[in-house]
């Protein structure tokens, strides 16, 4: 899938998921896609960092294992 320009695909830590999830409904538009992945736009990620949301970001060259 080709990530829209300014997005970031993540996938949050299972210990943070509820917080996490609340932090991203709450700081802009984002797509929720299987296994627990997101798309986001890139300043959510400070937002996530903020509240101490554990989360990995997947790259070109990086698939994030489910």
């Amino acid at each position: 899938m080709e990530k829209p320009l300014g997005m970031e695909e993540i996938k949050i830590k299972p210990e943070d998921e509820a917080k996490g999830f609340y932090v991203l409904l709450n700081n802009g538009t984002g797509v929720c896609l299987p296994n627990h992945r997101y798309l986001v736009p890139k300043y959510v990620l400070s937002e996530l960092e903020k509240e101490g949301i554990k989360f990995r970001i997947k790259n070109n060259d990086t698939k994030i294992k489910s």
